[in-house]
């Protein structure tokens, strides 16, 4: 398995972290990697928000409206 080397923790870190691995009954290495794994891990985003973020992002665009060719032209362009 590979492993890394963190060098130059602040030392107020450090302690952070030590005293999260005792609380959690885990190894400093076991508490970094949790805490890495959960940093990393794909968010799900309830879909009521999403649309709450979409509208409000459509009322603020003050552009041309695309065409579905336009639209289509876009998407394909990414494609090989």
């Amino acid at each position: 398995m590979p492993s890394i080397t963190v060098k130059n923790i602040p030392e107020s870190l450090f302690n952070r972290l030590k005293a999260a691995a005792e609380r959690n009954r885990r190894s400093l290495n076991g508490e970094i990697i949790t805490r890495i794994e959960d940093s990393l891990a794909p968010r799900r985003v309830p879909t009521e928000m999403l649309l709450v973020r979409i509208r409000e992002l459509h009322q603020r665009y003050d552009g041309p409206a695309l065409t579905l060719d336009q639209i289509d032209d876009a998407r394909d362009a990414g494609r090989p």
